[in-house]
């Protein structure tokens, strides 16, 4: 399932993930180790930090979570682009299309 609605918001890299049971929680982004971009000098935090966030709502830290998501809303506004993912390249060019 959350591979499916990854694919309507830009990827895994912006899904974060909760496994929420009656005696424990695991807070995880969605894309795991992401090992396809390992060593290339670049990652995407979004999943990890949105997954933070779901984390600190679980343990009553709404304060704590609300700073976290202001951060993002606005580090992601200031790019005025979408986050770099796996999912997200660009379509190859069509000399018949330019």
């Amino acid at each position: 399932m959350s591979d499916l609605a990854a694919g309507l918001v830009g990827g895994l890299g912006v899904v974060p993930s909760a496994n929420i049971g009656d005696e424990c929680a695991m807070f995880e982004a969605v894309h795991g180790t992401a090992p396809d971009i390992a060593g290339k000098g670049f990652a995407n935090p979004t999943a990890l930090l949105m997954s933070s966030i779901l984390m600190l709502d679980h343990l009553d830290e709404r304060t704590n979570a609300e700073r976290i998501q202001d951060a993002l809303e606005t580090s992601t506004a200031r790019l005025n682009t979408r986050p770099v993912t796996s999912a997200a390249k660009p379509a190859p060019r069509n000399s018949r299309t330019r």
